[in-house]
């Protein structure tokens, strides 16, 4: 997998967008609040576009890209996890 220029503006052009409005519907129901639904999807869509840009920093070496991702997933997994505990209390 080479992360050439090319390659990093195809994934934050498609699959950036795609992703980042999937994960904000973990978060954020549709018809709850708009502009918190937007907020969201702004503020995930800089940090997605930060992280893609830390891994493609540290491409030679794969470990810290997986470490990057194992870090931001297990920051959701956190994240979800203590949203839904607060919505049950």
């Amino acid at each position: 997998m080479l992360l050439t220029p090319d390659t990093l503006n195809w994934i934050a052009g498609l699959g950036l967008p795609a992703f980042t409005f999937l994960l904000v519907g973990l978060y954020y129901s549709r018809g709850e609040n708009p502009v918190l639904g937007s907020v969201l999807y702004m503020a995930f869509f800089c940090i997605h576009t930060w992280v893609l840009h830390r891994m493609s920093l540290a491409y030679p070496a794969y470990w810290r890209m997986i470490l990057i991702v194992v870090v931001y997933i297990g920051f959701h997994v956190t994240a979800f996890t203590l949203i839904r505990r607060r919505d049950y209390i």
